[in-house]
């Protein structure tokens, strides 16, 4: 569940603007994780690591394995939470007092169908 608290601020995002925030963040992390230098290993093959090239097929392979677990939502495509396997949910509220915009039922009833899963 992601939060987006003081709703009753007037300049407060929306919980559809904070969505779209944090994706447009995390496929720009996506797109600097593949760049890293990590990704310069295939350049230079066995030549300039010093090594005989024994066994640089197997640490490929596994460099691609992890890779390919570790990168989240599809390659190829811009990030959006409906990618991912575990259900996003984005709420908006405000905990100011005498306000009622989402408050804590919503987030009660999200951790006790978290815990009851």
């Amino acid at each position: 569940m992601i939060l987006c608290n003081k709703q009753d601020d007037p300049s407060a995002l929306s919980n559809l603007r904070v969505k779209a925030i944090l994706e447009d963040e995390i496929d720009k992390l996506r797109t600097t994780r593949q760049a890293d230098l990590g990704s310069l290993r295939n350049i230079g093959g066995s030549a300039g690591a010093g090594g005989s090239g024994a066994g640089d097929e197997d640490d490929d392979d596994a460099a691609a394995a992890e890779k390919a677990s570790d990168y989240l939502g599809y390659e190829g495509k811009k990030f959006a939470f409906e990618h991912i396997s575990n259900p996003v949910q984005i709420n908006e509220s405000s905990m100011a007092m005498g306000l009622d915009i989402g408050g804590m039922e919503q987030i009660k009833a999200w951790v006790s169908d978290a815990f009851n899963a």
